[in-house]
């Protein structure tokens, strides 16, 4: 009785944090919210999420080694705290992302309790929830791109070249982009289907697709890649199971899909897709051959480099959470722009540098135990099992390539929760098949 209640309340719980981080996305966009209503409602759901998942303790008394990983988190975050720079920002977030030290325990809480949701039905809404809500993102970031001023009187705000979406920043909407190309790629590539599902399978990827072109962020981009090559490693382990003539036809078709979006995109709007790609070919190389510059990566290369001038003297306990404009400050200046000179950085626009920096060198290490736990027990699982079912597949998918694009992107708010929720349930898989 006590876990049917639980798997109840925790199922309710999680579609209302999906339903309302959305509507929190639109009226931010709008101007009726700020970014401090946004970290006040994550820590919230994660006050709330935190009384449900210790009803789930008390109820099923089994400790996994991700509640000890995500505890030691909190520990060197609060370390991290009590060295911070300004105690305050370390607290409620640095002015505009708000990503303070509650607002990251959130991130964990809710990470936690999707990581106790069991029943596939509800792993099922979720993916057609986040769909539906990627879906808004891309007509709206289509939108942009075309042109199109208001739609039945409601304006549509940033037009541009290049989509932001809901965002304000494109390099956020290739975020999401990303997630939820992942959602979709193996469910066209790879899973067997009647000829109606395989035209949806292509119809979403396709609309996936268009949207991560046309934010034009190549971090986005080489997530794709990284992708598609993630689905035909999965084809050459799991060769048996698939007819060669179909998994051919359908990355022929996923080709079609890529090319016929870029087309769209640099003949019908301002996109300078190709130029971005040429330039992106040309830096890899750089970078391989050992000759890059500051440039590269839109100016990451600058930004990295300024960061690891700064890294010795906080990489034990970082400069503190969300305080990552601070980090020159004791020298007098600030991390700036390398085009725009009176643009101060707030990022390290790498997920992971910016975690060191602001936080420290055992919170980083952390922090990838527990990515690289659900990493290697997840890869093991999908190429060890003969029959897998594709949503938790397509979860799996999202998580590597938020992965990869977090290399080149900064978190915020709006998205880093939905990348911790997919870790829960991936997780929540893994536990269900131990139990089994």
């Amino acid at each position: 009785m006590k876990e049917k209640v639980y798997e109840i309340i925790s199922n309710i719980y999680c579609i209302l944090f999906l339903l309302i981080l959305f509507i929190c996305n639109i009226l931010y966009y709008y101007g009726f919210i700020n970014g401090d209503i946004i970290s006040g409602i994550l820590i919230a759901f994660g006050v709330l999420g935190l009384i449900i998942y210790l009803a789930n303790k008390v109820i099923y008394k089994k400790v996994r080694i991700y509640d000890l990983i995500v505890l030691l988190i909190y520990l060197f975050c609060c370390i991290s705290y009590k060295y911070a720079f300004d105690k305050k920002v370390a607290m409620w977030g640095f002015f505009g992302g708000r990503e303070g030290m509650f607002v990251i325990f959130s991130y964990y809480i809710i990470f936690l309790v999707f990581s106790t949701l069991r029943s596939l039905n509800i792993k099922d809404l979720i993916f057609k929830i986040l769909t539906f809500e990627g879906l808004v993102q891309v007509i709206y970031g289509l939108l942009q791109v075309f042109g199109v001023e208001n739609v039945f009187g409601m304006p549509i705000l940033n037009l541009a070249n290049y989509s932001s979406g809901l965002y304000f920043n494109s390099n956020f909407m290739g975020s999401c982009m990303v997630l939820m190309l992942g959602l979709w790629l193996p469910k066209l590539l790879l899973e067997n289907g009647k000829l109606k599902d395989k035209i949806i399978d292509f119809i979403f990827t396709f609309i996936f697709v268009i949207g991560l072109l046309s934010c034009g962020t190549m971090s986005a981009f080489v997530a794709m890649i990284c992708l598609i090559i993630m689905a035909i490693v999965y084809y050459i382990v799991k060769r048996k199971k698939y007819e060669l003539k179909k998994v051919i036809l359908r990355i022929v078709f996923l080709d079609l899909i890529v090319f016929s979006s870029l087309l769209i995109l640099t003949n019908f709007t301002g996109s300078k897709l190709n130029n971005d790609i040429e330039e992106l070919e040309n830096q890899f190389v750089g970078v391989i051959s050992g000759k890059s510059d500051e440039s590269y990566g839109t100016g990451r290369f600058y930004i990295w480099r300024e960061t690891f001038k700064y890294l010795p003297k906080y990489i034990w306990t970082g400069i503190g959470i969300d305080n990552f404009t601070y980090l020159g400050f004791s020298e007098g200046t600030f991390i700036y722009d390398s085009d725009l000179k009176n643009n101060i950085i707030t990022k390290a626009h790498n997920e992971y540098l910016n975690i060191l920096a602001n936080g420290g060198i055992f919170l980083l290490l952390s922090y990838l135990a527990l990515i690289g736990t659900i990493l290697f027990k997840f890869s093991k699982r999908i190429f060890k099992n003969k029959k897998l079912d594709f949503i938790n597949l397509s979860f799996y998918f999202a998580f590597c390539g938020y992965l990869v694009q977090a290399f080149f992107n900064v978190r915020i708010t709006l998205i880093a929760p939905i990348f911790f929720l997919i870790a829960g349930l991936l997780v929540s898989q893994l536990d269900a098949e131990e139990k089994v």
